[in-house]
């Protein structure tokens, strides 16, 4: 969803997908962590694979991937619902009468047995597309079916069904009924958001180059580049990109502020950057997301309706919350007010913050919410979507290390094996599939060996463990799908993440890779493949922005960092000199003291200690 003004200030425009449309307004049933789970990514190209292949199966008659779109006129803004349609099928009844069907195809890993009838969500999808080509071409009527196909083994199972279209028109019509009173007050904050900035000033005296450095993030931004900007304490780095992000914003130059943070700590200088703007009259929402574990009412979080109860019906319940929350006096979301609204109405908090997020004017959060590929937020950054968000990275030299470990990835033997023990006598294809992955990182372990403890061994090759762990992967999906034992499920979940992870990241792998063995400090024996340079995936997440700032203190080698975090050739770095008076500046240096490991211990821990406070000390 996204809000884009008309030119010379006319009325606004709301854009949805169909897909969000739908899921919006008929998305049934509860969270549930339990069901097997494929990366987004894995299940999208396979999922657009199949389509693909099925659309070439229809024959000359079957017109693919056709576009449609329906505008409706509100008082003070217009919604645009537009999407298209996997297929349309056109054909003549035996009295000469036009006939047309609208094919919506669905990949699924559920057995086609268990499938009743169409799910919901996927069956308004399809009414609406009926409904847009109807009113289109003035139809009294179309057919709809769903297609559904099974990931794996590619059986396919049909729904179809036959609607009026006076039945299609008051199907869309309940739809939007779900929508308007959100989209409603969504546009009417809008305009009061974008009306407080038009005397919005900087609310500080410029320090020295802050007003240039403010600038440059504008330019920035308007160029749809990433800004390096190296900035010493005591510049007002915070507030220097962040005003001009809200201008930004308000000018229509993009539609959201993502603050990111690589400490929790990090979050409070935003979040008092944004209090400031509002006490001078700023109307602009914030949400800070706060890690499922601390959220969670539950002392270990379980996303399950057996286990939770604000995970039961989610979907049919978390709307009221989403709507008290907006139409609220709160501009500012914390995990206090978050967690009062679910508790309330009785649904998971961590899920609510995420789906609040969608509706704010900023969200500060971690890192892990844009670039870890299990942890980004796949409904705010969906695939091939225009950038419309702006990034601000906040201490950004640790992101090279955070990077690498969210797209590294390690594989440990006792836990394959500590996983194929629970397996035993309970499914033997799993149970031989963890087998193989045993007896391949065997094979790995005994070519390592040196006589000694294995340190850490560079691989050339991994022997064919990325294969067996496809091949268990895939195992253990289908042990998800079929088995209704739940305590075995939840055992496995764990094992069941590292390795998706694992077989992520070996597709990923490549000349920015290393593969090696190590015995961990526990005696275990690990494989690992560590990227060692992060820079294509990072690059990679931030096209999905309409303009990123990535600023630290200690961006030296500035060169270094540049390559290490995407650069492009074309994007600026600027410097930030220090707004401090040099010639008050005292360096005192210790002779006698020393951060070297042997150095280090009780005494020289006192001696340090003591310097500090004779510094301190000397001025109260």
């Amino acid at each position: 969803m996204r809000f884009t003004r008309a030119a010379g200030g006319g009325r606004g425009k709301i854009h949805m997908s169909v897909r969000e449309f739908v899921e919006f307004a008929r998305k049934e049933g509860g969270l549930d962590d339990r069901v097997s789970a494929r990366s987004a990514q894995e299940a999208m190209l396979l999922g657009a694979r199949l389509h693909r292949k099925i659309q070439r199966s229809m024959g000359p008659d079957y017109q693919s991937e056709v576009p449609f779109s329906c505008l409706i006129e509100r008082t003070g803004y217009d919604l645009l619902v537009e999407g298209r349609a996997d297929g349309v099928i056109r054909s003549q009844s035996e009295d000469g009468t036009a006939q047309v069907l609208i094919d919506e195809i669905k990949g699924v890993y559920l057995g086609l047995e268990d499938l009743s009838a169409p799910l919901e969500v996927h069956r308004a999808q399809a009414a609406c597309y009926a409904y847009m080509l109807c009113r289109e071409e003035e139809l009294t009527g179309a057919d709809i079916r769903l297609t559904y196909i099974h990931m794996e083994s590619e059986e396919i199972r049909h729904f179809r069904e036959h609607f009026t279209f006076s039945e299609l028109q008051a199907y869309f019509e309940s739809l939007c009924g779900v929508h308007f009173p959100f989209l409603d007050h969504y546009a009417d904050w809008i305009s009061r958001r974008d009306g407080s900035m038009e005397v919005l000033s900087f609310p500080f005296p410029y320090r020295a180059g802050q007003r240039s450095l403010v600038a440059g993030v504008y330019q920035t931004i308007r160029g749809h580049k990433k800004l390096y900007l190296m900035a010493p304490t005591g510049v007002g780095k915070t507030m220097a990109v962040l005003y001009p992000g809200i201008r930004a914003v308000g000018a229509g130059e993009a539609d959201r502020i993502f603050y990111l943070t690589a400490r929790t700590v990090g979050a409070a200088a935003p979040e008092n950057a944004y209090e400031i703007l509002r006490s001078s009259g700023l109307l602009f929402r914030t949400v800070r997301l706060t890690a499922k574990e601390k959220i969670c009412f539950l002392n270990t979080p379980s996303c399950n309706p057996d286990d939770c109860p604000y995970a039961d019906k989610y979907f049919e319940k978390y709307k009221e919350a989403l709507y008290c929350l907006l139409t609220g006096d709160e501009t500012s979301f914390s995990m206090e007010n978050i967690r009062r609204a679910a508790s309330q109405f009785s649904v998971c908090p961590y899920e609510l913050s995420l789906d609040l997020a969608l509706w704010m004017d900023g969200v500060i959060c971690d890192y892990n919410y844009v670039f870890d590929p299990d942890a980004r937020l796949g409904r705010m950054f969906p695939e091939r979507a225009e950038g419309r968000d702006l990034f601000f990275i906040d201490e950004a030299h640790h992101l090279v290390g955070r990077a690498r470990d969210m797209y590294s990835a390690v594989l440990i033997k006792e836990d394959v094996l500590a996983a194929r023990r629970k397996l035993k006598d309970r499914d033997k294809k799993t149970y031989k599939a963890l087998g193989l992955i045993n007896s391949k990182m065997l094979s790995l372990k005994k070519g390592s060996d040196d006589g000694g403890r294995i340190r850490y061994t560079m691989l050339q090759d991994d022997s064919g463990l990325a294969a067996a762990c496809v091949r268990a992967l895939a195992e253990l999906d289908r042990l998800f799908e079929e088995s209704k034992d739940v305590k075995l499920k939840e055992e496995l979940l764990d094992f069941y993440f590292s390795l998706r992870t694992y077989v992520n990241t070996s597709e990923r792998f490549c000349e920015r890779y290393v593969l090696y063995a190590y015995e961990r400090d526990d005696g275990h024996f690990a494989v690992k493949q560590y990227c060692t340079d992060p820079s294509d995936h990072i690059r990679e997440c931030l096209r999905s922005s309409a303009g990123t700032a990535l600023f630290s203190a200690t961006f030296l080698p500035i060169r270094y960092f540049r390559e290490m975090l995407g650069a492009d050739e074309e994007d600026p770095a600027i410097y930030a000199p220090s707004p401090f008076d040099p010639h008050k500046r005292l360096v005192l240096t210790a002779r006698d003291v020393s951060a070297r490991y042997t150095r280090r211990g009780e005494e020289e821990y006192r001696r340090i200690a003591s310097y500090i406070h004779l510094c301190a000390k000397a001025k109260k």
